[in-house]
């Protein structure tokens, strides 16, 4: 014979009450955090748009050929090609290139070989 064994608990409708009441107050005051944070966002891009805004307004156009003196301390714009004549190198590698920078990355691919083998007796 197997003995069982039932455990019943009760709650009362007072805590089940209580608990209702305290989600919906976490709730509501998870909207108000929400609210607040969507508002300081924003303020942020409106921020940055506006600076940007000045920045595009302030730049100065220049040719990328010769530096101007008179161009100092301002914010300049200009397109061209970056050249340096300083050659580049990795020792490790073994790799040498006439470049503004020389990244090294490296990456491992690796495997598991699972080998089974069973002895079976005739």
């Amino acid at each position: 014979m197997v003995d069982t064994f039932e455990e019943v608990e009760h709650e009362g409708f007072g805590s089940r009450i209580m608990e209702s009441i305290k989600g919906v107050l976490v709730g509501i005051a998870l909207f108000f955090i929400c609210i607040i944070v969507l508002f300081w966002n924003e303020g942020r891009y409106i921020k940055l748009k506006q600076d940007l805004e000045e920045g595009l307004g302030k730049a100065v156009t220049v040719k990328s050929e010769a530096v101007e003196p008179g161009n100092e301390g301002k914010l300049v714009h200009t397109n061209g090609a970056a050249k340096t004549d300083e050659i580049l190198s990795d020792g490790e590698f073994g790799v040498s290139a006439n470049a503004v920078q020389l990244k090294r990355k490296a990456e491992l691919y690796q495997w598991v070989e699972i080998k089974k083998t069973k002895k079976k007796k005739k």
